[in-house]
């Protein structure tokens, strides 16, 4: 996954200098379905390399381009760059909203479309890989796997559950507080997730200083449940050394 430099870099670079090309002119432009189609597809592969993963093989994208807050090609060609903002940000609301109708991973995500900021909120790669799988649902992985406990293909779900998880689940709802009642689709990670600050200052304000690093802790450890097998890296830094990592991107710059 964009192994030198990490995904939002590699996302941040599309939206930068590639996007604007392949948008050139696109709301005048008239095009057809089928080429349109074909933009769209160049917009996937794009996404698709800043994971590391051949244009040619199925993958999905969906849920990385939501993550940076990208719109598809085909609602860019809809909407003229002179409209004014709000109309732009009213048809983009309109997309994000249909894909959280359409996609259960974009579903458990905020309700108001945002760079989400796992992409940038200090961590180390494998803490920010595990992040971002969960949000894709690819954590557990698929076929899914059985769990440490003994659960048989444990789904996202067991791990809240499991008595090997529970202690450093329930350290992590302490430092983070009451979890409202919440929609069935809808773990307690996510609500988590979708309550994170959305700069290094205001993470490192308050009780989030304790919270992201129980939230990685967290993580980390459904990670070693599914590997059953007992092969598992433990040579780690300490979650709370996230802290510590000198921002890459200040969050004012992010637009």
């Amino acid at each position: 996954m964009a192994r030198n430099e990490g995904l939002w870099p590699a996302l941040r670079s599309y939206r930068t200098f590639i996007r604007p090309v392949l948008e050139y002119d696109l709301a005048i432009a008239a095009l057809s379905p089928n080429q349109l189609e074909k933009l769209d597809n160049a917009q996937k592969g794009c996404i698709k390399m800043a994971f590391n993963r051949k244009t040619s093989k199925h993958s999905a994208t969906i849920v990385p381009m939501v993550l940076a807050d990208l719109p598809s090609i085909k609602l860019r060609a809809r909407i003229p760059t002179q409209q004014p903002h709000p109309v732009i940000n009213e048809k983009r609301d309109e997309e994000y909203d249909s894909r959280r109708t359409k996609f259960k991973a974009i579903n458990c995500l905020r309700t108001k479309r945002i760079i989400d900021p796992i992409l940038y909120l200090p961590a180390f790669p494998k803490d920010r890989h595990r992040l971002i799988k969960w949000r894709m649902h690819w954590l557990p992985s698929y076929s899914l796997k059985d769990c440490r406990c003994g659960q048989q293909a444990a789904h996202r779900t067991h791990f809240l559950h499991s008595p090997l998880l529970e202690p450093h689940m329930q350290e992590l709802l302490d430092q983070f507080g009451t979890i409202p009642p919440l929609p069935y689709n809808i773990q307690p990670l996510d609500h988590i997730l979708n309550s994170l600050p959305r700069s290094e200052v205001e993470l490192a304000i308050g009780n989030w200083s304790k919270i992201w690093p129980a939230l990685i802790h967290v993580l980390r450890k459904i990670d070693s449940l599914r590997h059953s097998d007992d092969i598992f890296d433990d040579d780690e830094p300490a979650p709370q050394e996230a802290m510590d990592i000198i921002p890459t991107t200040a969050a004012g710059t992010l637009e």
